[in-house]
């Protein structure tokens, strides 16, 4: 079962909610993982407090023009849905910030003058909890836009999908990060500040 906890703004206590259901669900003899999918500002490890032993970096493929092969033709940024490329003047220019890595500029370019360069967006680190908690988070880089690759490669990394229960601590709000991390959750409970005893809703 995959378990996402999430909620329209922070400070709401969802890290809290989704690490004492890890917790409590670990003490039941259930194997669970705990994910904390708030990349830009992790604080789950505080409470699960796992031994980190596993590292690995996350990078966008970003475009890089040769600009003696490149001749000006538009087709990179005709194709390109992020505005991430342009061409101005008969000159190929490229916002790293902007691209979303997935290629099509490369593919498209009739004088191949596009090759991808890796560019780091963050890092994933992840252990064992002292209970048995397998643990994972994502650190986005400061600076970086681009939360939502280092969502995806941390829930495509490792075993964590394996465990009885995954429990997701998700990202605030409601922007793409948000969408991205509940992907294949069978319940997506949310903590509302609303509701005067603070239930968990199902």
């Amino acid at each position: 079962m995959i378990i996402a906890v999430a909620s329209g703004k922070g400070g709401t206590g969802k890290t809290t909610v989704a690490t004492a259901l890890a917790q409590s669900l670990s003490k039941a003899n259930f194997t669970v993982s705990c994910l904390d999918c708030d990349v830009e500002a992790p604080n789950a490890h505080i409470f699960i407090q796992p031994e980190l032993t596993q590292f690995e970096d996350v990078n966008n493929l970003i475009p890089e023009v040769n600009a003696e092969a490149c001749t000006g033709c538009g087709r990179c940024a005709e194709v390109c849905q992020f505005h991430a490329i342009v061409v101005l003047g008969g000159q190929t220019l490229v916002f790293p910030e902007m691209c979303h890595g997935c290629g099509s500029c490369a593919m498209v370019c009739p004088e191949n003058a596009i090759t991808e360069v890796p560019q780091k967006l963050g890092i994933l680190e992840g252990g064992v909890s002292p209970d048995g908690i397998n643990f994972g988070h994502g650190l986005l880089n400061v600076g970086e836009p681009m939360a939502v690759p280092v969502i995806t490669q941390l829930k495509k990394w490792g075993n964590y999908m394996d465990a009885d229960v995954v429990v997701i601590d998700s990202p605030p709000g409601a922007s793409c990060p948000v969408v991205e991390h509940p992907r294949r959750g069978h319940h997506q409970p949310r903590w509302n500040r609303r509701h005067r005893r603070g239930r968990l809703l199902l």
